[in-house]
Parts: structure tokens; sequence; C-alpha cells
């Protein structure tokens, strides 16, 4: 092996050429292909910055997926290290930038080399690492359900050390990218080609005026435009997960079209006063930055099903002659597309979706109860049953729930929701 070829750092050897990492006993550390192909990202770049749009790039090559991802490979390897929840020995957290790899790394000779050395003994001191931070649950938004602050806000808590196995399984995925040669060769998505554009993707919609804004609304419009317009005949259309890192006011929804790679990108704006409700909404090419259609409405909030109708067939239309597959004219697409028509039950499915966000038990344990809750009042909501099976899912993550104990009522609650809307695509 070249003297690149292995890696000394703490109580471990990172072997390329074997794909493996041994312990100071010489047993192998057991790593999932992606977790590995993480580490030795890291262990290659030790003491520096990687921000997390570039490892996302890197690891999910060509791919759009959600930060959670990237959370749960963090989490992941420093577990299988031994390392804290806030990385103080190997992987510091750089709030909402990015990891370094604090760990000083020795790079071992071909032969006669020690199975493990003194990495600090040879290596400078890097800066201790800092605390990964809490994210403090937000103030809660007024809605036509009694939805209490204790379920809007997500709860911050310490997640309990996981075990390796149940690591291992959870986050066990297809086979290595290569890690450095991918970093080395990353390149920018292509764009204006026939796949970018017959794809479009709806942005979290921005609040005219911050304060007293309705941060869960403003996904929320974005999540239910996606369902309606996901069933557009040749249409492509993002999903909420990939488009959540744009929700905020200072979103550029051209350098968003840019990053997703998609032709068309919906944006717009929403002011929520009492029972009121003003919303703007545009389709802008991403080619030229022209707005093909934009259209502006005051409505109660008890009409938000309507509006999302009315800018869901507009857009459908505009785009309808445009499409490779030649969606009709004037489509005529389900007025649901999975959801519901309750306000009562959309303000709890927008709860439950901000509460699985955070990947913690409490907040999980939140949203399953909530989204049982709106499937209460109505028994249709098919996107409530699919979000059951995300929370389900992550429960794996942030609880360490046994599979079985999280995959049969997931099976169960994907099944209702294919029932339901056997086209829905979270189902």
């Amino acid at each position: 092996m070249s003297s690149s070829e292995r890696y000394a750092f703490g109580d471990y050897v990172l072997e390329r050429a074997q794909r493996r990492v041994l312990r100071s006993d010489g047993s192998s550390l057991g790593l999932s292909p992606r977790l590995y192909d993480a580490l030795l990202l890291f262990v290659e770049r030790a003491g520096e910055l990687l921000d997390k749009d570039a490892l996302m790039d890197a690891l999910w090559p060509g791919l759009v997926v959600e930060e959670n991802n990237l959370s749960q490979v963090v989490s992941g390897l420093r577990r299988a290290l031994g390392d804290d929840a806030q990385g103080g020995r190997y992987l510091q957290t750089v709030p909402r930038r990015g990891f370094r790899f604090v760990a000083p790394v020795v790079a071992l000779p071909a032969a006669g080399a020690s199975p493990l050395v003194d990495a600090g003994a040879t290596s400078a001191t890097l800066p201790p690492s800092q605390a990964e931070p809490s994210s403090p649950a937000s103030a809660p938004p007024t809605h036509p359900v009694d939805v209490t602050s204790a379920d809007i806000g997500v709860t911050a808590e310490s997640p309990s050390r996981r075990t390796l196995v149940v690591a291992a399984a959870s986050l066990a995925a297809a086979a290595g990218l290569g890690g450095a040669a991918w970093w080395l060769r990353r390149q920018p998505p292509p764009s204006g080609g026939p796949a970018s554009g017959g794809a479009l993707a709806v942005l979290p919609f921005k609040p005219l005026v911050v304060e007293g804004r309705d941060e869960l609304l403003e996904v929320g419009m974005a999540d239910s435009l996606i369902a309606r317009l996901s069933l557009v005949p040749g249409l492509v259309v993002r999903s909420v997960g990939s488009v959540r890192r744009y929700a905020g006011p200072d979103q550029d929804p051209l350098r968003a079209a840019r990053e997703l790679d998609v032709g068309w990108i919906v944006d717009g704006s929403l002011q929520r006063r009492g029972d009121r409700l003003r919303i703007t909404a545009r389709l802008l090419s991403a080619a030229d930055g022209v707005a093909a259609w934009s259209g502006s409405f005051d409505e109660q909030v008890t009409g938000v099903f309507d509006l999302q109708d009315a800018i869901t067939e507009r857009i459908a239309r505009v785009l309808a002659p445009r499409l490779d597959r030649g969606a009709a004219a004037s489509p005529s697409l389900p007025r649901d597309a999975g959801g519901s028509r309750n306000a009562d039950a959309y303000a709890l499915y927008l709860a439950a979706r901000q509460y699985a966000q955070g990947l913690r038990e409490a907040g999980l344990r939140k949203s399953i109860e909530l989204y049982n809750r709106a499937i209460e009042i109505d028994l249709s909501y098919a996107l409530a049953y699919a979000g059951l099976v995300e929370s389900y899912r992550r429960m794996i993550f942030g609880a360490d729930a046994a599979p079985i104990e999280a995959f049969e009522p997931a099976k169960v609650a994907a099944d209702r929701a294919l029932a339901l809307a056997p086209g829905l695509a979270e189902g």
C-alpha cells in the first residue's frame, strides 16, 4: 500500500484497499458502504470544514436528498466510533454550515508500520469541538383547530446512545460510491435538457411579513401543491423534502431551480391575518426567469383548499402544451390528490410533519399522535397515512425502535394510503 492507503486516527486504522476500519484489537468495525465512504471523506480532509451541500453531492451524486439523510450518516458514524452526540472526539458540528473531522490523522507507511500509532504525538492539536446546538421550538401559528403550542414546537432532547447493530442495519445502503473519487469529480447537474425541461419544483411560500408568520402553512402550501401537480401527466415534480431547505423570506427561486435541475419553479408568498389569508403565486421559467403565470388570492383560511385547487389547475394548463407526453390542454385533476379538505385535519397534518423533522423520539411520537388525530377527523386522509409511514421509519433512528415494531405498523399505514389513493407518490 502507498502511504495514502492507510490512515490512523484515535483507536482505529482505515485501510482503503480493503474498505475496512480496524479497531486496536485487530477486529473490523462494522460500517455500511455509505458510512465507510463518509468516513473516508472526513479522514482524508481532516481538520477541514466540509459543508453540507458538498457532502450530500459526494455521498449521493446526482440525487436530491433531504438534509436528514446526512444527519443520519453523521449520527451513525458517531455511534460506530464511540463518539458523543456533540462530536467531541471525532466529528464536530459547525452550526448551520457543516462538519469537521477533528481527530488527528496520520498516513501510515506501506510496510513495517504498527497497526495503530499515537496520532496525537505527530500531529498538531486541533481546536476542541463545538456542541451541536438544539433547535429552539418556534412560536406556534394560529390554526383553525385547537393545536396547542406543545403540538407545534418540537422539543429538543439529547439523543440516547444507539447500538452499533441498529446503526449498521438501519443505515445500510447500496454499494459504496468511491468517496474520494466522487468528491474530486463532483460536477454541477445538467440543466436545460429534456429532463429539466419537464421538471418542476414548488418552493415553500415566503412570508409577506416576517412578524407573525405561519411557517407550517408556508411549507404546507408547497406540500399540497406538490401532491396535486405530481398527478399531471409528463410532469416531474420534486419532493417536499428536496425543497424544504429553501424555506424563508430570502429564497432565490432561480438559484433553487438551478440547484434542483428543473425547468420550472413555483414561487409564492402568503400572509395570514386572523381568519384571512392573502396568497400570491407565480410560475417561473428557469431558463430566463420570465413569469409564465402569476395570480393573487384573498380568502378565508377555510378556503385554502380552493386556492390550492385554483393554483394547481392554472399551472397545469400553462404547462400542458409544453410537456413531452402531452397532458390534455385542460387537464382534469383530482381535487384532493390524497389530501383532506377538512381544515382541522389539515392543521394537525402540518403540525405532525413539523414534529417528524427533528429525528427526536419525543417529536416522532408526537407526530404519530397528530397524524392519528388527523385521520380520526378524516378517515380518507391518504397523505396522513403516508406521513405515519415516514414517522414510524424514523423511529428506528430517533428512538432505537426495533425494525419489526416500526415496519409492521408502517406497512399497514402504507397499504391504507395506497388503497385510498393508488397514484399517491408518497404512499
